[in-house]
């Protein structure tokens, strides 16, 4: 597992959610009931096309990889979000809610490693 790769899809994830956040609590006004589904499955399709750039990993490894993303998404939301972004924002629930939703989704969507081994397993024995 290497740190440099976790921290800049970590800096690309923020990238992401920031832009996500600014349409939907910035342009659409974030008032209909569909504009929050929509708005957490793209979380929840975004943390999965980014977590599984870290290849095959073991539950320890995704639950490491979502604590430094999810710190490191607060600290970057706390210093350099709340210039793009409303205060109004912070206050809502679906702000918030959105953390829970990325820790969780790295956890549930990585590339898990026993699933991989028993492939591999199973094309040996098949041989």
């Amino acid at each position: 597992m290497n740190i440099g790769r976790i921290a800049i899809l970590g800096i690309i994830l923020w990238v992401f959610l920031l832009l996500e956040k600014y349409l939907f609590f910035e342009s659409l006004g974030f008032s209909a009931a569909w504009q929050a589904w929509v708005y957490y499955i793209l979380i929840i399709i975004l943390v999965r096309i980014i977590s599984r750039r870290m290849g095959v990993i073991n539950f320890l490894e995704a639950i490491f990889i979502a604590l430094i993303w999810l710190l490191m998404v607060l600290l970057l939301d706390s210093f350099i979000s709340k210039r793009f972004l409303s205060e109004q924002i912070f206050r809502t629930n679906h702000y918030w809610w959105a953390y829970f939703t990325v820790f969780w989704s790295v956890f549930f969507l990585h590339k898990k490693r026993h699933i991989h081994i028993r492939k591999e397993q199973a094309a040996q024995h098949h041989h």
